[in-house]
């Protein structure tokens, strides 16, 4: 089945990471959710087939998707100096995944062709997924769901860093 158009994305809890993404008709075609405390991990669905996602070593930029044995089916990993753009490469296809400077959206790209834009929205306002070019579900869902992870992974460094403090000394 080939897409084209507009998806929501519904955050069903204040509490939890789950998102879900949704048709025209509120039917429900994948999840998406962080499945540790530390947020490193995640799993999904699309269209029942199942998906995990992590990272291996201390580095969360590096990280990869796999389906329900293992299998890896995709990688993502930094291009660039700022840290806001990435390479993912998908049953063997490369793509370009770029955040917005808010850390609310992101673009996956074909070359320099935006071909998905996607709006992670929040518990009290819905995200949504625009398509911008024709694209077969099975591909389309899990580089949605996979951009979702990517931007938990991206949310949680941004947060770590933007954490410290400065301290001044007294002057004497």
């Amino acid at each position: 089945m080939s897409a084209l158009g507009l998806f929501t994305i519904v955050k069903p809890s204040f509490w939890k990471s789950r998102r879900e993404i949704q048709d025209a008709s509120h039917g429900k075609l994948g999840y998406f959710t962080m499945t540790n405390w530390s947020w490193t991990t995640g799993e999904g669905e699309a269209r029942g087939r199942r998906l995990r996602f992590s990272y291996d070593g201390w580095d969360s930029r590096y990280n990869y998707m796999t389906d329900a044995s293992g299998q890896k089916l995709a990688t993502f990993e930094p291009v660039g100096w700022w840290g806001t753009q990435f390479k993912l490469v998908y049953d063997g296809k490369g793509y370009g995944w770029k955040v917005n400077g808010w850390g609310t959206t992101f673009s996956i790209l074909d070359g320099e062709t935006e071909i998905i834009r996607v709006f992670q929205g929040g518990y009290f306002k819905p995200g949504s997924v625009t398509v911008n070019r024709a694209m077969d579900e099975k591909d389309l869902l899990p580089l949605i769901l996979y951009g979702l992870y990517q931007m938990q992974i991206y949310a949680s460094n941004s947060s770590s860093v933007a954490s410290g403090a400065v301290i001044v000394p007294a002057s004497s």
